[in-house]
């Protein structure tokens, strides 16, 4: 499941988001919420969350962190293998009113909800980027080569989502993304390596989705 980082400062809302969210497609999953401990999310408090994912389970997982702005980089770096390891285990959401707080490496692995008026509605976050919207983001401006890396990551992180989640009578579709998250991280290791232009990378790698998805 994609991570979910969720940015408003009105805990009202972030409270009637979770719990329309919660009602909706997480009514029999067992709920872990953490808060600043007493003024920052801590390792000892990531570690615990490590620690549930010990013994395999059956029950679906939601995890969430409240005031995730408060964790430190430290905090943030130890939270990331957990975050790559277990998401196919359970939901995730970081809470924060300051996103800039988050490191890139976290974000990167997230689909990132700012909450509105209108977003409060359930409905608007279906766990899975729209791949329209996200070419489109990948399109708005020229990205040098940090933002191209993350861009590659977030679509790796959406389409390994997409594989999980496919439906298999989708054959047609469930065959392609193997291959596109292959071509992704085979222009995400060029553009690492400076072997290619990232913008360019990036252009080739709309062309390629588009091409099979769209």
């Amino acid at each position: 499941m994609l991570p979910l980082v969720l940015v408003s400062r009105d805990r009202k809302q972030i409270n009637t988001y979770i719990r329309d969210l919660l009602k909706k497609n997480y009514s029999k999953a067992e709920i872990h919420e953490y808060r600043p401990d007493p003024n920052n999310i801590t390792i000892d408090q990531i570690r615990e969350i490590t620690g549930i994912f010990k013994y395999a389970s059956k029950i679906r997982k939601v995890i969430i962190i409240y005031d995730f702005e408060t964790a430190k980089a430290e905090a943030q770096n130890a939270f990331l293998k957990t975050l790559e390891d277990s998401s196919e285990k359970a939901q995730f959401i970081l809470v924060t009113g300051d996103i800039n707080s988050l490191l890139p490496t976290v974000l990167s692995r997230c689909f990132v909800n700012k909450l509105t008026l209108e977003s409060t509605i359930i409905g608007q976050y279906d766990f899975t980027l729209s791949v329209s919207k996200l070419m489109e983001s990948v399109t708005l401006k020229k990205r040098d080569k940090g933002e191209s890396l993350v861009e590659c990551d977030r679509m790796i992180g959406l389409f390994r989502s997409r594989l999980i989640h496919q439906d298999l009578k989708d054959t047609t579709s469930f065959l392609k993304l193997p291959e596109i998250i292959k071509e992704v991280i085979r222009v995400r290791q060029y553009i690492e390596k400076n072997n290619i232009n990232p913008q360019l990378g990036l252009d080739h790698l709309i062309i390629f989705i588009k091409t099979r998805l769209l």
